[in-house]
């Protein structure tokens, strides 16, 4: 057996400079073979940026890209989108594996990953990576896009819960805003699998008797999901949420997200409602920081993506102070106009 596999990731995203290009950076670094990135808004400068890195293969999604791969053009739906521009992805790479992420997410690693993917049996098709999610620290005076620590999954009951982190705990999964069903790492060989938003699965017109992929959950890496940016992006985030999210039967919704939007609709013209909020959820108080590390429900981040993009000669000219991002990319959380605060 070989003792290293190698592997991609792909991303579609419209974010800025400041988030694309020290995902890609870092990702290099840990031995990404090749970074797959759709811009889903074409951006020239951006593009002629990472067209000039190695290993990184840029794609403008213009009417000639939705052309080439989809018959009826550019979809409505941002989430078919991503998983076409996967699929091109995962049916070009020369990498061995190969995992669709977004740009809020970083990986980690303990040990190298290829390593460990080498010496998955042929039995698993998929890798997954268990997710942390970024957390503010109420200590830290300057806050960047990347700082802070990471919220580690509480599993356990929900009083339990409730007792170490409060009531706003019943607005979250496990103390999660954000996804807890990871991602995921599959073979390149299995083109036969779709390659969703979380998890690669069987086509609907797969052979009935196909079966699903099995899944063996990474010891060497860890997803970390900085969920909003900014407390601005994340307000805007979920406002966006709610129309969208309303249109989906509440049953189809886990609890912890109908009491999340519950509570921001009913603080939807309440701008220091929504602060407060954001505080309770996403930034952890001085009073408890020393308990939540010594309890081991927030960890280090243990990266440093802006020291990353630095050190690759290209963080001239980018400030990754939040408030500095919110005023180049963030608009009014409160305006209806989809493209006011920036996807996550």
């Amino acid at each position: 057996m070989v003792s290293s596999a190698t592997w991609a990731l792909v991303v579609t995203t419209i974010e800025p400079p400041e988030v694309v290009l020290p995902f890609v950076i870092h990702h290099l670094d840990l031995g990404a073979t090749q970074v797959f990135v759709y811009l889903d808004r074409p951006d020239p400068s951006l593009f002629d940026t990472l067209s000039g890195i190695d290993r990184v293969e840029v794609i403008q999604c213009d009417d000639a890209h939705w052309a080439t791969l989809n018959p009826r053009g550019r979809p409505k739906a941002v989430e078919y989108r991503q998983i076409l521009n996967a699929q091109q992805a995962h049916a070009k790479t020369q990498a061995d594996w190969i995992a669709h992420v977004d740009t809020d997410e970083f990986l980690r690693c303990s040990r190298p990953l290829g390593a460990e993917l080498a010496h998955v049996p042929d039995v698993f098709s998929l890798l997954k990576l268990e997710v942390r999610e970024r957390a503010f620290l109420a200590s830290d005076p300057e806050p960047t896009i990347y700082s802070g620590a990471v919220r580690v999954p509480f599993v356990g009951r929900t009083k339990n819960g409730l007792a170490l982190m409060g009531p706003a705990y019943h607005m979250t999964d496990g103390g999660l805003t954000g996804h807890v069903a990871g991602k995921y790492f599959v073979r390149s060989a299995r083109r036969d699998l779709l390659m969703g938003i979380h998890k690669p699965r069987p086509r609907k017109s797969s052979d009935p008797g196909t079966k699903r992929p099995r899944h063996l959950i990474s010891s060497s890496t860890t997803l970390l999901h900085y969920d909003g940016m900014t407390r601005r992006q994340w307000v805007g985030k979920m406002i966006r949420y709610l129309s969208a999210a309303r249109s989906t039967a509440a049953h189809q919704m886990a609890e912890n997200r109908v009491r999340l939007l519950d509570r921001v609709e009913s603080l939807r013209n309440d701008p220091d409602g929504l602060a407060d909020l954001h505080a309770s959820l996403k930034t952890v108080s001085h009073d408890d920081e020393g308990r939540f590390f010594a309890l081991g429900l927030i960890e280090e981040a243990g990266i440093d993506p802006i020291a990353s993009v630095k050190a690759a000669g290209l963080g001239e000219g980018l400030n990754f102070a939040t408030d500095a991002y919110d005023r180049a990319y963030v608009g009014d959380p409160f305006a209806a106009d989809e493209g006011a605060v920036r996807a996550g």
